[in-house]
């Protein structure tokens, strides 16, 4: 799978394998083999999908209703009932351009993230990718996934 991620010690309501393949068909389905450079005018939209159909993904997959219950990582269903198995999500997607030096042919780009939050190490927690699919096209895309326990 062309993704490299990074999560944190709390244990995941997903398990990483599958978050890995659901963005990477995501990026893969926003971005196809055609989409050979940035193009700054698309990114809003294509954020937007990243973000929204991730969302909608693990909404739908990961839901009580779905049989799957998210409440410990396990399918235990422990912590259901409130939210979509007891976390609130949120999905941050960035799209990085990268630019040629001028007379060098060497590519330059730069970006340096960092999060902090205050909550439970326990069951809160964060991953994040950067999606290999995008080497050689002239931009990166990276994703965050953070869940937060309502239980």
């Amino acid at each position: 799978m062309s993704t490299s991620s990074t999560s944190t010690t709390s244990p995941s309501p997903i398990p990483l394998t599958r978050l890995h393949t659901l963005t990477h068909e995501i990026l893969a389905t926003v971005f196809p083999p055609t989409t050979t450079s940035y193009n700054h005018a698309l990114t809003s939209s294509q954020n937007t999908e990243i973000i929204n159909s991730l969302l909608g993904k693990i909404l739908s997959e990961f839901s009580p209703s779905s049989g799957k219950g998210t409440g410990t990582g396990e399918g235990t269903g422990e912590g259901e009932g409130k939210g979509e198995g007891g976390y609130k999500w949120l999905v941050q997607s960035t799209i990085i351009q990268q630019t040629e030096e001028e007379g060098e042919g060497s590519v330059k780009r730069g970006m340096h993230s960092a999060s902090g939050a205050y909550w439970n190490n326990e069951r809160d927690g964060m991953w994040s990718c950067k999606w290999e699919g995008a080497e050689g096209r002239g931009f990166d895309v990276v994703v965050s996934v953070v869940w937060i326990s309502v239980v």
